[in-house]
């Protein structure tokens, strides 16, 4: 590729094809040595996070330390009695 203003070619490549060839090295790489184990205990704990904040809501309103960690304990407590009564009944 040559620039219009000066005589000097340009370093850059015109169809990127070093940046495909670098991306199919990591994908390559990803796919033999992707951990789906751990993959799927992240999505696991993610959905769990989310079905939380549905239940026990995702703000806290309070502005002093400790209001704020009483709630969040309030919340924790409130969760584990919940999951507690579900397994009982």
């Amino acid at each position: 590729m040559v620039s219009v203003l000066s005589n000097h070619s340009s370093r850059l490549a015109a169809s990127g094809r070093q940046n495909q060839r670098r991306l199919r090295r990591y994908r390559r790489e990803m796919f033999y040595h992707f951990p789906k184990k751990l993959y799927g205990q992240r999505w696991q704990i993610e959905t769990t996070f989310s079905m939380l904040k549905q239940l026990a809501g995702s703000a806290i309103q309070s502005r002093r330390r400790y209001a704020i960690n009483r709630k969040i304990v309030l919340r924790v407590m409130t969760i584990n009695l919940m999951l507690v009564l579900h397994l009982i009944t």
